[in-house]
This record gives C-alpha cells, sequence and structure tokens, in this order.
C-alpha cells in the first residue's frame, strides 16, 4: 500500500480511492526506490561476504604462521640437542686423550723404575753375575708389560 501524495490517506491502485488523485507518476520514484534498496542490499551481502573472506584469510594465514613458529621452534630444538650431542663427544674425546696421557705418563714412570733397579741390581756387590735370581713379583709384571 502507498500513501497519497495530496491527501496522505493509504490506498491502493491507479489513483487514490479517497481523493482521486492519480498514483501513477510515482511510480520511478517507487522504482527508484526498490532498486536503491536492493542494491544496497547486494552491497550488504557482498559486504558481508568479504568479511567472512576475510575472516577465513585471517584463520588461515594465523594457522600457517603457528605452523611455522612450531617448524622454527623444532629447529631450534634440534639444533640445541645437535650442540649438546657434540659437546659431549668432545669431553669424551678430550677425557680419552687424557687418559691416553696419564697412561703413558704411567709407563714411562715405570719404565724408568724398573730401569732404576736394573741398575741398582747390577751394582751390588757380592752378586755373582751369571746366577740367575729371583725376582719379585712386581718386577716381572712390569717387565712384561714393557715387552
Amino acid at each position: 500500500m502507498t500513501t497519497c501524495p495530496n491527501c496522505g490517506q493509504e490506498t491502493s491502485g491507479a489513483n487514490c480511492q479517497w481523493c482521486s488523485f492519480p498514483l501513477l507518476r510515482r511510480t520511478p520514484v517507487i522504482h527508484r526506490r526498490i532498486q536503491a534498496a536492493g542494491q544496497a542490499k547486494k552491497a550488504r551481502q557482498t559486504e558481508e561476504q568479504a568479511k567472512k573472506q576475510a575472516e577465513i584469510e585471517a584463520k588461515e594465514k594465523a594457522k600457517q604462521e603457528a605452523e611455522e613458529a612450531e617448524k622454527v621452534r623444532q629447529a631450534e630444538i634440534e639444533a640445541r640437542e645437535k650442540t649438546r650431542r657434540d659437546i659431549e663427544e668432545a669431553k669424551k674425546a678430550l677425557e680419552a686423550v687424557i687418559a691416553a696421557r696419564e697412561k703413558a705418563e704411567q709407563e714411562a714412570e715405570e719404565a724408568r723404575l724398573a730401569k732404576e733397579v736394573e741398575e741398582q741390581a747390577k751394582m751390588r756387590p757380592g752378586k755373582r753375575p751369571n746366577r740367575k735370581r729371583k725376582r719379585p713379583g712386581w718386577l716381572k709384571r712390569l717387565r712384561s708389560k714393557l715387552r
């Protein structure tokens, strides 16, 4: 129902039923309003659709950033683990070198002591040189290690 521009009463049809004023000349205005309302509705729909699309894209971007952050975090953890393993291997290698050096020093000291004992045994007066004497057990073990 439309309102009559002449009397202001609500009426239908081509003429006002109260004052017989022709209503047909207002039809282009009505069509323009209908078109404007339709265009506004389409604009709202496209705006809502654009908002939804922007939200979807924002969620996807946030998800991708979270995945990338997780990958970076995993890479950092793996790098720390690798560094820790490398440090442990270096410590073990250093300990092996130190142990080998200590063993070599100990063997050199034992060899020096064995040589001193042999020299002292040769220098003792009153012993017969051809006679085989019984050596102490530690000296036997030391000599067997040196051979």
